[in-house]
């Protein structure tokens, strides 16, 4: 007869002892692993608070700076307004005092800005008359002109109530008839 035969015994007492010795072995290095972890966790909280409190503080500060700086500048500004007004009131005085020691000063000024403008008006007006008497010595005998009939001859300024001027238009020469010429020589 055949015999069967046995099947080698496993051990499973100590099978599961290594297991359990090898999980608690894993728990307690992801137990550290993860309090590891926790703790740089904690710290990085903390230097986030840290910061956001710094950065309060400095926006607080800059804020008072802001305001600081906007009430100088107005204090600056209205003590400048203030010196001008003072300023304008005292040359004010002053002009109503030599207003009032040299009452013809203003006339005497009005008059001398009336002389200068004719005076200006007369050298305009004198060289504007050369202009045209050497326009007239160009004139030929036979009454012909060589002078361009397109050229634009004089415009005069004259004085329209203080700085305004008239212009007169622009007149184009045409050339003068024989009749008139010879009629003036003769």
């Amino acid at each position: 007869m055949r015999t069967k035969s046995r099947a080698p015994e496993e051990k499973p007492a100590t099978d599961i002892d290594e297991v359990k010795r090898r999980s608690i072995r894993q728990n307690r290095e992801l137990a550290k692993y993860s309090l590891a972890q926790f703790l740089k966790i904690k710290s990085l909280y903390l230097e986030i608070s840290k910061l956001l409190s710094n950065n309060l503080q400095l926006q607080e500060r800059v804020l008072g700076l802001e305001t600081t700086l906007q009430d100088k500048r107005r204090q600056g500004s209205n003590a400048t307004i203030g010196r001008v007004k003072a300023h304008d009131q005292e040359s004010e005085t002053n002009n109503l005092e030599l207003r009032e020691r040299v009452p013809g000063l203003e006339n005497e000024l009005q008059g001398a800005r009336r002389q200068a403008s004719n005076a200006a008006i007369k050298t305009d007006l004198r060289s504007k008359l050369a202009e045209l008497g050497g326009m007239v010595e160009e004139l030929e005998d036979d009454g012909t002109a060589d002078i361009d009939p397109e050229r634009e001859v004089v415009v005069i300024n004259l004085p329209y109530h203080r700085e305004r001027y008239l212009e007169l238009p622009a007149r184009r020469l045409q050339p003068c008839p024989r009749s008139i010429l010879h009629s003036a020589t003769e």
